[in-house]
């Protein structure tokens, strides 16, 4: 990273049958009118340009791996690249705004981790029917999410961690029948005073989500450092049936509802460094270990049958 190379485009020229590219901390100078077509692979952690050179022909590639770069714009309009499947802006620490994903019907996977100046992602990921895993992990700056992502049909996992600034997560997120995995640790959506708790139990109708509007197909919740407190814990979990992970860690709670012995299908409840924990009530009777740990270095296993 500290010796960056500069090479000429012109260099790539004669490598029409070149598929594979990796060019790590290189910058690359001159135009990309005759750079090899076929690419279907293509890395360039620590990319240097703001944006993608509009003569780069990207049309066949199936993933797209920008880590570390300088971009604060992807591409300036809508870019059509139909076997596009994995788009990596992992530390992209200058992005502003997702780019459209209008021409990206084939993309399953999305990494926007550590991306700390994105405010915006556009609205067309609702396009994105054939997504399946999307990453905004430590996204500092986002403050919401279009309403549009309750249309990602096929969306099984949703890493939200660290989004330290989110308040809101569309109610549309009650319609992702696919949703299996939601990760929400260190986030401040159950705190906010706008009316937008949607982790709290409904109490009127300006609430917004409630905790029964998670999608019931969730396997894993994840909800560690989010500051929850006994006024924020639901009354009812019923409709949490399929979940078989729940992590609390880390948070201000003194007792467990009642009414997680609904959760039938628990095998795994987190409680790291819960230090004002009191009381556990009666465990869902599962047959297997339930764990539960209770402080960094008192782990406890509990056979729910007794």
């Amino acid at each position: 990273m500290a010796n960056d190379v500069d090479m000429e485009t012109q260099e790539f020229a004669k490598m029409k049958r070149l598929k594979l590219l990796q060019l790590d901390y290189v910058r690359l100078k001159g135009d990309f009118k005759d750079f090899p077509k076929r690419l279907r692979w293509l890395c360039w952690h620590g990319f240097c340009m703001q944006s993608f050179p509009v003569d780069f022909d990207i049309n066949e590639l199936v993933v797209l791996d920008m880590r570390n770069s300088k971009l604060k714009q992807v591409w300036k309009d809508t870019e059509c690249l139909p076997n596009l499947k994995i788009l990596n802006l992992n530390h992209s620490h200058s992005l502003l705004k997702t780019p459209s994903f209008s021409g990206l019907s084939s993309l399953e996977k999305l990494m926007l981790k550590d991306c700390i100046n994105l405010v915006e992602v556009d609205q067309s990921i609702g396009e994105l029917k054939m997504l399946t895993f999307l990453n905004l992990k430590d996204c500092t700056s986002l403050r919401k999410l279009p309403r549009t992502i309750g249309s990602l049909i096929s969306l099984a996992e949703l890493i939200l961690s660290g989004c330290s600034r989110l308040v809101d997560v569309p109610r549309e997120l009650h319609n992702m029948k696919s949703l299996k995995v939601l990760n929400l640790d260190e986030t401040s959506i159950c705190q906010t005073r706008l009316g937008l708790h949607w982790l709290l139990p409904k109490r009127s109708k300006e609430l917004g989500f409630s905790w029964a509007s998670l999608p019931c197909s969730l396997v894993k919740l994840s909800l560690e450092s989010c500051k929850l407190s006994d006024d924020v814990m639901p009354n009812d979990l019923y409709n949490l049936a399929s979940l078989e992970s729940l992590n609390l860690s880390r948070n201000p709670i003194h007792c467990l509802p009642e009414s997680i012995k609904k959760l039938t299908k628990l095998d795994e409840l987190l409680l790291t460094s819960c230090t004002e924990l009191q009381m556990i009530p009666k465990l869902p009777d599962i047959g297997q270990f339930f764990h539960a740990s209770f402080l960094p270095h008192d782990v406890l296993f509990l056979d729910v049958k007794n």
